[in-house]
């Protein structure tokens, strides 16, 4: 076995090996390496200054494949950590939480058979780190505490599916999932192809959410909109949340206007041609108090997301995305 007291600093790969921690660990596994952690963790004792026990840093890949006995706090902070998920056991064994910094992707890989694999409390902060749920077809679930939500974080969730889109085999439950309104959890809460997310408890936990509408001057205000084509918003309306595909919403004669969103989500592809831009005024909640959380661009578009009216919240302003955001007018 291997007795860390303080770091473990590593380009070797260890199988069959046991990793007993004192006083905490920090894995620093560097960009030219995958570590496979094959091994049961023995008891974790103490904590580090920052109060993990263990934190898992560095540009690679630390793959869990075995049942786990860590107890604790898990810290990302940069790269992936990988779970597998086992028919006994967790590979996060009785951890409190994981926590996932900016840099950081929590990937759960499902395994045929293994049903309801355990998973902590997520807590996601600083910035947008992942999640990836990596289901396979006859496989099992993952479940997990809730996800939690620091400071103005967000998280994006990525599946199985093409163009990472979450998919039947992809199945995360939560004992303690967020709040479903008008057909969607929060906005901070996205999936890696720019959707809002739903939460199902009877099929597979998280997911897409549907839309209810197509064109903006026929959505209300409990519609979640999604358009594909260029749109002209002709009056001052509401709708829940606003999701474009590559395509950008003009102000019609009379305008300016001002186009309420309810949840405060506004979620736009960018794609790689032009700047897509929205001319139009935009309230965040139905009284302007909303958190305005727009996602700009999934990864692979280029082009910028342009707001040309003002931006009208108390709320303050949250974006992710991969793409930039572009504020022309006076908020």
């Amino acid at each position: 076995g291997i007795r860390i007291v303080g770091a473990y600093d590593q380009t070797s790969t260890f199988t069959n090996t046991t990793f007993t921690t004192y006083g905490g660990a920090n894995f620093h596994l560097r960009s030219t390496c995958n570590e496979d952690l094959y091994p049961v963790f023995q008891g974790v004792h103490g904590s580090p200054p920052s109060g993990y026990d263990i934190v898992k840093y560095g540009g690679a890949n630390m793959r869990l494949n075995t049942a786990n006995s860590l107890s604790g706090r898990l810290g990302i902070y940069e790269g992936w950590l990988r779970g597998v998920a086992q028919t006994n056991g967790s590979p996060f064994g009785a951890s409190s939480a994981v926590e996932l910094d900016p840099a950081a992707a929590l990937q759960l890989d499902a395994v045929a058979g293994a049903a309801n694999t355990a998973l902590p409390d997520v807590i996601f902060r600083n910035g947008t780190p992942q999640i990836f749920m990596n289901g396979v077809a006859g496989g099992g679930s993952w479940t997990g505490s809730r996800l939690t939500r620091t400071g103005r974080s967000s998280l994006i969730v990525k599946g199985a599916g093409s163009g990472s889109a979450l998919g039947a085999n992809d199945k995360l439950f939560l004992a303690s999932p967020p709040a479903v309104t008008n057909g969607m959890i929060p906005p901070y809460l996205a999936e890696y192809t720019a959707d809002f997310l739903t939460y199902d408890g009877a099929s597979t936990g998280i997911k897409r959410t549907t839309y209810t509408a197509s064109d903006v001057n026929l959505a209300g205000p409990a519609d979640r909109l999604y358009y594909g084509v260029a749109q002209t918003l002709n009056s001052s309306r509401e709708v829940y949340a606003v999701r474009g595909e590559l395509n950008g919403i003009a102000n019609g004669v009379g305008g300016p206007f001002t186009l309420t969103i309810g949840s405060g989500g506004l979620s736009v592809r960018t794609g790689t041609t032009a700047t897509k831009t929205i001319e139009p005024h935009l309230r965040f909640g139905s009284a302007g108090d909303r958190e305005a959380v727009i996602f700009a661009g999934i990864s692979g578009d280029s082009q910028t997301l342009a707001l040309n009216g003002s931006l009208i919240t108390s709320g303050g302003l949250t974006k992710h995305g991969y793409t930039t955001l572009l504020l022309n007018g006076d908020s």
